[in-house]
């Protein structure tokens, strides 16, 4: 099953700090959670109709977990962190 979330994203205002991910230099604006396991979403807003007023940077927010955690537990730890807000459509997702 294809799960497909819309992000509205409003960006804090804090300033990136390089971050080096998997042997990958990245600037990372934000982290929520605690734990030994680790990821990066990057969100990128570049054209996205295609018009040169909507080209920007790319915005990157690290989520950090123990056990198990879905893609679903991180947008919902920076929706609840005030770092993105977060909507989703049909229930959450659909195909």
């Amino acid at each position: 099953m294809l799960t497909i979330l819309f992000i509205l994203g409003t960006i804090t205002g804090a300033h990136a700090s390089a971050y080096n991910f998997n042997g990958a230099w990245i600037d990372v604006e934000a982290w929520v959670g605690e734990g030994a396991n680790e990821t990066i979403l990057v969100v990128d807003w570049n054209r996205i109709d295609t018009g040169e007023d909507t080209i920007s940077e790319s915005h990157a927010f690290g989520f950090r977990w123990d056990g198990t955690a879905y893609e679903s537990d991180m947008l919902d730890a920076f929706d609840t962190s005030g770092i993105l807000t977060v909507t989703t459509g049909y229930g959450g997702a659909f195909i």
